[in-house]
């Protein structure tokens, strides 16, 4: 801004002027001594004053020595806002330090010797920082730990390494133990150090192999399926109470899935569905799987549901039925086929737009067998090849759980450990949470993926991206 300084108004001359020329009369009046020709002369403006340079405003380049690029007025002083800790790339933008030391000002950008910058809390380490882990902002809840920039929280500490799957209700954790009988236990989501909860106990000759969580009346419930057993599927509450057999002369019941009210299960010959506050089942698919024990391949087939559809994978086939339909025409006509271009299917799940599916893995659970995840449209069409996966790097091998949310891939192996990616990207995103803990079965509710990790024994959980 320029400033301009102007003389005073004409009229304002005038009347100094009449002041000045006043005088007193005989009677001691004073009487202005006015002078006509002065008032009807023309005064002149003489204009601005000349221009002493522009204003110097805070923030401002102008008027200060050095680089324009880089030097600003700031707090009066003429600053280098490129290498100053107090005003780093703009006046008043101060650099602060941190736990992991003293940061610093380069290029107009805080910087940290070590470590990583964070706006409000300096010089953090992604890796472990519980108030930015893996990125500024990121905070762990109580209880997690931050571990290679991930979020990790234990909700059981012990006796869960002979899981086959894993559930969550609003306020409990469930999972099918393999060795203690089988039975069904769990723990508060708040967490449990010491024993968990037996939810179902054995009862003899009863493998309980899949599991998953269903809400009625505001009461949540675990199912679980029998494989060794003509009673194929079991309801109790999450307190233990409340034990009820649902299914009806299903044998070998095995893989189970929920959408919070609608559950679908399959057992060797066909799928099922069942509703959490209704008792028994209906059979919507003649389509299911040999089986021959869990671990003497191949497994029955596996299922999964979203919002409009139930789906069923043979090995080499995926299928689809409106969640409320029933669908035992044909199997190449009703249901509908989405696809047979497919190589032994373990894992599916879907987002509602694309079903995803883990194929290549060895049912006889040989491990290092490099597996790629594929989707094939909801309506159906060719399968796209999402990620190849080795077995050293990415979690390549057997999937016994595959989750696809809004924005990610979730898949877990029993050669490694826990891995993600961006749907969007698969490939070039693909990440390992926890690169060692042989997963078995995935869940999730709207904040976390939780997983058995069968190398410490734990129950955990990690929040979505």
């Amino acid at each position: 801004m320029r400033a301009y300084r102007y003389v005073a108004l004409p009229v304002l001359a005038l009347g100094l002027a009449a002041y000045a020329a006043c005088t007193s009369d005989s009677f001691g009046v004073v009487v202005p001594n006015f002078d006509a020709a002065s008032i009807d002369a023309p005064t002149s403006d003489t204009g601005p004053l000349a221009d002493s340079g522009p204003d110097v405003v805070e923030g401002d380049a102008a008027g200060c020595p050095g680089d324009p690029a880089v030097t600003r007025l700031c707090s009066e002083q003429c600053t280098d806002i490129s290498t100053s800790k107090a005003n780093c790339g703009g006046c008043g933008s101060a650099c602060v330090d941190g736990v992991k030391g003293a940061s610093t000002c380069a290029a107009s950008a805080c910087t940290c010797a070590t470590g990583n910058y964070c706006p409000t809390t300096g010089c953090v380490d992604f890796a472990t920082s519980l108030t930015d882990c893996g990125a500024c902002g990121n905070a762990c809840e109580t209880g997690a730990t931050c571990t290679s920039g991930v979020c990790l929280k234990s909700v059981a500490q012990a006796g869960v390494n002979c899981a086959l799957a894993v559930a969550v209700t609003s306020t409990t954790i469930a999972w099918s133990d393999f060795c203690s009988g089988p039975a069904v236990k769990g723990c508060p989501l708040t967490g449990c150090v010491g024993t968990p909860t037996t939810l179902i106990a054995y009862l003899g000759g009863r493998t309980r192999y899949g599991i998953a969580s269903a809400t009625s009346g505001g009461t949540g419930y675990i199912f679980t399926t029998d494989n060794n057993y003509s009673q194929g599927l079991s309801r109790v509450d999450t307190a233990g109470a409340g034990y009820a057999e649902w299914g009806s002369a299903q044998d070998n019941a095995g893989p189970i899935a929920s959408d919070g009210t609608t559950i679908v299960f399959a057992d060797q010959g066909a799928t099922y569905r069942a509703v959490a506050g209704t008792s028994g089942v209906t059979k919507v698919m003649n389509i299911g799987g040999a089986h021959s024990g869990f671990l003497n391949g191949p497994p029955i087939a596996t299922v999964a549901i979203d919002a409009a559809s139930l789906f069923v994978a043979t090995p080499t086939s995926i299928y689809r039925c409106a969640v409320g339909g029933t669908c035992t025409g044909t199997p190449a006509a009703d249901p509908t086929l989405l696809s047979a271009a497919l190589s032994k299917v373990l894992a599916i799940s879907s987002d509602g737009t694309k079903v995803y599916a883990s194929g290549g893995t060895d049912f006889n659970y040989v491990p290092g067998v490099t597996e790629t995840i594929y989707s094939v449209p909801v309506a159906g069409g060719t399968p796209t090849a999402e990620v190849q996966l080795s077995p050293a790097a990415d979690g390549g091998g057997t999937h016994l759980g595959l989750i696809a949310t809004s924005k990610a891939l979730y898949w877990g192996s029993l050669d490694g450990g826990l891995y993600r990616c961006d749907k969007a990207n698969c490939s070039a995103t693909k990440t390992a949470i926890v690169p060692s803990a042989k997963v078995y079965g995935l869940a999730q509710d709207a904040n976390y993926i939780y997983w058995i990790n069968h190398v410490t024994g734990a129950a955990m959980r990690t929040p979505k991206i």
